[in-house]
């Protein structure tokens, strides 16, 4: 048996990678990536439509989640689609700075954290859609609870300031 020290076996395998490199050097042939590559920076995200009703959402305005989901989210998708198919672009050019590739890439995970964050959002805010009660208010009686979970005396039910005895 040959015993081969880890410096013998490193420096076989070192010369064995320049000679497979001169090689191809040799015959004019640079080694080409792998064809089968999956198209990451497809910029192929399309926006998601609103799965409830705006104007039956408790709280916030018809207008204002209507606007949001148009300005915000479907501006982000967009952007990230642009974003996406640059860094196709930067790839496939050897003279691109890395410092540009790195900021591309900054911007597509900011992009790519709205995109989901706004798709969470929205999600969740079609649970809590539902169709509006008619709006009724009643004032308080003697024996109701406050908010605070005090009881509401006689007084206080009527609202009216009740004037001290002296």
């Amino acid at each position: 048996m040959v015993d081969v020290s880890r410096r013998t076996a490193f420096q076989t395998l070192g010369a064995g990678a320049l000679a497979m490199a001169a090689t191809d050097t040799a015959s004019g042939q640079i080694a080409a990536p792998p064809a089968a590559l999956p198209p990451v920076f497809a910029g192929t995200h399309q926006p998601k439509p609103l799965r409830f009703d705006p104007a039956k959402l408790d709280g916030l305005s018809e207008r204002l989640i209507r606007s949001h989901w148009e300005n915000n989210y479907i501006g982000s998708v967009k952007t990230l689609n642009m974003v996406e198919t640059r860094l196709a672009a930067a790839l496939a050019d050897a003279d691109m700075p890395p410092v540009l590739y790195g900021g591309l890439k900054r911007e597509e995970l900011h992009r790519t954290g709205s995109v989901i964050l706004h798709e969470i959002y929205f999600d969740g805010s079609a649970a809590t859609a539902r169709p509006r009660a008619p709006f009724a208010r009643r004032s308080p009686k003697p024996g109701d609870r406050s908010r605070h979970g005090r009881m509401i005396s006689g007084a206080r039910a009527c609202r009216w300031p009740v004037a001290q005895a002296g």
